[in-house]
């Protein structure tokens, strides 16, 4: 009973690992050209999609800007992507809003 058991635990497993996980990212940004390139290349290098972009126009030159990534294929931890981020010039806040 036990290597059936493990089994249909291993498949559990892997269904799971498979199903895609999703982040929304909130962030306020300085309005300053390349800045938003640069947050998209550190999303990009750290191997997760993304896969939707909304922004706002800048008000007060700040524009608010939210991303929705998939992170199934990372290399790295979340937490080093948002420290990544936070330590780009120009931005001003960074807040995860949703995690699927």
């Amino acid at each position: 009973n036990i290597p059936a058991y493990s089994s249909y635990m291993d498949t559990l497993v892997t269904l799971f690992n498979s199903l895609k996980k999703t982040v929304t990212i909130s962030m306020n940004l300085d309005h300053t050209r390349g800045l938003l390139s640069s947050v998209l290349n550190s999303i990009a290098s750290e191997g997760a999609s993304i896969l939707t972009i909304n922004q706002t126009i800048p008000i007060n030159n700040i524009a608010n800007v939210t991303v929705t990534i998939e992170t199934n294929e990372m290399q790295g931890e979340l937490g080093r992507l948002m420290t990544r981020i936070e330590g780009l010039a120009g931005v001003q806040s960074l807040r995860i809003v949703a995690r699927e």
